[in-house]
Order: structure tokens, then C-alpha cells, then sequence
């Protein structure tokens, strides 16, 4: 793991230092490094802009976030795909998430059974940063097609149940891959 490797690297370089400029520049270094939206605070947000930069960096073809949904009325179930509709690349945002969302509905509909049906919940719209446009709130926008898959609801007992089997895990993995290729 690149993170736990250039921990420990910094961990070195900073016992080499006085301890009394240590503080100083780790302070420094997170400012520097960590601080992506230049707020003066690493965070969160941080994080998922440097998602983007890496995605950018590499001239990622698209990017996938892969996730699994929840509600706090517990009121949601099913397997939706979303994109950012604001894009300039929004249209093959929308191909790329059809081809996907077929693939986990097909997928998917081998695990049914009498208490548990698939919901298609198709193609929705997000604010995600990995899906945003460039604005003043997000000035490193992904620079790529996007989706934010939300394959099942992890607050609903019988989807809950499903993501526990590997087989659908497996399943799960299988409809991104098929997606994507049916995509390019």
C-alpha cells in the first residue's frame, strides 16, 4: 500500500529532524500536500479532489465510484447508477451508466427469489464532487465520464443479506466489468 509506505517514510524523515521543528513541519507538510481545496484545513473534501487529480493525473478513459446506498428513513431499496447531468461529457456519463446499470440488474436477477425481487432504479442525477462540473466550489472536477454506482441499500435487511454472499459481491464486480466493456 503506497500510504502506509510513504507514512513510514515521513515517519523517518521526521525523527531526523530536532523535535522541536517536528511539529512545525508536519504542520507544514499537511498544508502544503493534504490541503487540495486551499481552505487552510485538510478534510474529507480533500480527499475526494484528490480522487480527481489522480483520475486527471492518469487520463483515466472514466471513473467509477462504487458504492452501496443508504437512507436514514430506511424508506430507499434497489440499484440506481447517477451522474451529474451539468457535464461536458454528461452524455457519456449517461452511456456509460445505462451500460452499467443493465449489467447489475441482469446480474442481480440470478439472486432473486420469492422475498427479494431486483428494483431498477435506472439512472439518477448527483452533486457528488467525482461528478460535479467545474465551479467555484470545484475547481479540479473529474475530467472524465463519471458514475457513482449504488449496486444495493445497506440499511435493508434482505439487500444487506445479498451484499453478504460473495457470490453476489462477485456478481456485483462482474456487472461494473461488463458495463465498462460494453461502454468502450
Amino acid at each position: 500500500d503506497y500510504r502506509r509506505s510513504s507514512s513510514r517514510s515521513r515517519r523517518v524523515g521526521l525523527r531526523c529532524v530536532d523535535p522541536c521543528r517536528r511539529l512545525e513541519r508536519k504542520r507544514e507538510y499537511q498544508r502544503r500536500c493534504n490541503d487540495r481545496n486551499g481552505n487552510g484545513r485538510v478534510n474529507h473534501t480533500d480527499e475526494l479532489i484528490a480522487r480527481n487529480d489522480i483520475g486527471n493525473l492518469a487520463r483515466a478513459d472514466l471513473m467509477l465510484n462504487i458504492h452501496n446506498n443508504a437512507t436514514e428513513c430506511r424508506c430507499g431499496a434497489g440499484t440506481e447508477m447517477l451522474i451529474n447531468r451539468h457535464r461536458p461529457w454528461s452524455a457519456e456519463s449517461r452511456r456509460l451508466a445505462r451500460a452499467v446499470q443493465a449489467a447489475h440488474v441482469r446480474r442481480l436477477q440470478a439472486f432473486e427469489s420469492s422475498g427479494w425481487k431486483v428494483i431498477d432504479r435506472g439512472i439518477g442525477s448527483g452533486d457528488y464532487m467525482s461528478l460535479r462540473p467545474a465551479t467555484r466550489h470545484a475547481r479540479r472536477p473529474s475530467l472524465m465520464p463519471a458514475i457513482l454506482g449504488e449496486s444495493l441499500y445497506l440499511d435493508r435487511r434482505r439487500e444487506r443479506a445479498r451484499l453478504r454472499d460473495p457470490e453476489v459481491r462477485t456478481a456485483l464486480a462482474a456487472a461494473y466489468f461488463e458495463g465498462v466493456t460494453a461502454w468502450l
